[in-house]
């Protein structure tokens, strides 16, 4: 059977305003996705642009968004782990110090989504800390080959 956004059994209006819920809030049942909000931000800014209704969401509020869980910090922090993009608001991680930095940590899959939203959503990216994010990337990739037994150069 054939699908189309047009078939008569499928109501647009009734996806994007689940999908507009998803982006503002979590429901109770999900709670526990709190760590990776910016994971269900990722598939519900992805599925208003395949309905063609990125118009309803405030780009400018979710952009915003998702710089506050960027991690900013120096040069030895970010190999520390302390870079890129965290999944949610769940930790405060306002100040340049992390006093919890084991927990406040970039991830890449994070990084990823990210970055993603900002180009769907036609961000610059001009505000995306590119030198930690570089950085913390080549001492992940340095340590995975580590624990591999291999140690290689990792650009």
């Amino acid at each position: 059977m054939s699908f189309t956004l047009t078939d008569e059994n499928f109501i647009r209006a009734k996806h994007v305003q689940y999908f507009m819920f998803h982006a503002r809030n979590l429901p109770e049942d999900y709670t526990d996705l709190d760590v990776n909000r910016i994971t269900v931000l990722y598939f519900a800014v992805a599925a208003l642009d395949l309905l063609e209704s990125l118009h309803v969401l405030d780009r400018d509020d979710c952009i915003d968004f998702i710089y506050k869980l960027q991690l900013k910090s120096s040069p030895s922090l970010a190999e520390l782990g302390c870079f890129g993009f965290i999944g949610g608001n769940y930790l405060s991680h306002n100040s340049m110090v992390h006093p919890t930095i084991e927990y406040v940590q970039g991830h890449v899959a994070m990084i990823y989504t990210a970055l993603t939203i900002l180009i769907t959503l036609d961000d610059d990216l001009s505000r995306v800390d590119r030198k930690n994010i570089a950085i913390g990337r080549r001492d992940i990739f340095g340590i995975l080959v580590a624990i591999h037994g291999q140690r290689y150069l990792v650009p």
